[in-house]
């Protein structure tokens, strides 16, 4: 089982991760012979508030996505109201200690938010991450270590 252990640094805990296209998304650039866009390298705060993961606008351009739908999320930045925003599918892959990104390859939906207001990172992990692997979150050592 792959492991990685992260120090819980001034910004949290912060992980390295690829975003990448979606499997079906990559499959139709290709079937219609155009250039898809290289997975791009990410930091990521691990975020066990957040019931989805969120990426930041400039992921999404740096991506070149479509909008696959839209939710309504509700956050601090948007008071009682929820808000509607778009989603997007992506691939996400978690980055061990030795480089090895496709330790863990995830497809899922995303939403898209500003993150990029003094943040050292563009992705938010959200739950939906997160169910997927175990997370020991150790305080006294400042370190997380995730089994996936």
């Amino acid at each position: 089982m792959p492991q990685l252990t992260i120090s819980i640094g001034p910004d949290g805990p912060v992980v390295d991760v690829r975003v990448g296209l979606s499997g079906p998304r990559l499959s139709a650039i290709i079937a219609a012979r155009l250039k898809p866009a290289n997975p791009i390298g990410e930091r990521a705060l691990i975020d066990t508030g957040a019931s989805c993961t969120c990426i930041d606008h400039t992921v999404v351009k740096a991506l070149g996505l479509t909008p696959t739908g839209t939710t309504l999320i509700h956050s601090a930045s948007t008071g009682g109201a929820p808000t509607s925003v778009s989603t997007y599918d992506i691939a996400l892959f978690l980055i061990t200690s030795d480089q090895q990104s496709h330790s863990m390859q995830i497809t899922l939906p995303v939403v898209a938010v500003d993150l990029s207001s003094g943040n050292t990172f563009r992705v938010l992990l959200g739950r939906d991450v997160l169910n997927k692997l175990t997370m020991i979150y150790n305080g006294p050592q400042q370190s997380i270590q995730l089994n996936f």
